[in-house]
């Protein structure tokens, strides 16, 4: 980082589909915000284009890992982001069993652009698809544990320290398989169902989907799915009344809401 700190800023640009990537993204503000380095917390829903990276002296990218790459949105986010000359860049995934070929395939994407990729780093969070009850105390302590590693790669970065992920050539082509059939069998599809005598059409699915995948007809008391969904489940895991439901299945999943609070 600069010698002069204080004239140093950055961006953490982040998508999150139940909060998990957002709180490892606002984990990093803190540290940043300690060592008086500003920076800039941006979802990356509420924007379309990045025209310049010029005022930021770093960028780092924060998402969850789907079907071992990364949310479509993300990895068209990182495609049309300006070409650059060697700036700082860092990669942030969170994961729950494996994060496959995700930081390579985004680290070649920076590669491309011009952007100088320091350090690819993997935190694993709670799972919100499950069927399993994740106990509180158990969530509590994973999240604890990572806000411990979040600290250590902290450091990392403050002292320019490069820090790499190596993934083979077979996982990442594996990588791009599972993704691929991810992409064509579960997200393409309508995936979920809405019980009517359950749903009270307060709007809340349609307000907090990063897709507008949503439509919430109260008159008619109906719920439209779309046809681009990224099967990140705040929907299904958020609905105050659990009227929405997984299509074709009769497994008692169980709903993650643990950062609730952060679509409020």
């Amino acid at each position: 980082m600069n010698n002069n700190k204080s004239d140093t800023k950055g961006v953490i640009y982040y998508f999150s589909g139940t909060g998990n990537s957002f709180f490892v993204s606002k984990e990093y503000e803190s540290l940043f915000e300690e060592k008086n380095i500003t920076v800039d917390l941006v979802d990356i829903v509420d924007i379309d284009v990045v025209k310049s990276q010029a005022k930021y002296d770093f960028l780092i990218i924060a998402f969850p890992v789907y079907a071992w790459m990364p949310p479509r949105n993300v990895t068209d986010f990182v495609k049309k982001l300006p070409n650059v000359q060697k700036k700082k860049t860092y990669i942030l995934a969170t994961y729950r069993h494996f994060s496959g070929g995700s930081l390579k395939y985004l680290s070649n994407l920076f590669l491309k652009k011009g952007y100088d990729v320091c350090g690819l780093f993997e935190y694993l969070m709670p799972q919100n698809f499950f069927v399993k009850k994740q106990e509180k105390q158990q969530i509590e302590d994973l999240i604890q544990k990572t806000k411990a590693k979040i600290k250590k790669d902290f450091q990392k970065i403050e002292s320019e320290e490069k820090h790499f992920k190596k993934t083979s050539f077979f996982v990442y082509v594996m990588s791009k398989i599972v993704s691929f059939f991810f992409n064509i069998f579960i997200i393409s599809k309508k995936n979920y169902i809405v019980d009517h005598n359950k749903c009270t059409f307060c709007g809340l699915c349609e307000q907090v989907c990063p897709t507008k995948n949503i439509i919430v007809k109260k008159k008619k008391r109906n719920v439209i799915f779309l046809d681009h969904c990224l099967f990140c489940t705040r929907c299904y895991n958020l609905c105050p009344t659990k009227a929405i439901n997984f299509k074709k299945s009769k497994a008692n999943y169980v709903r993650y809401d643990y950062f609730k609070k952060y679509y409020k």
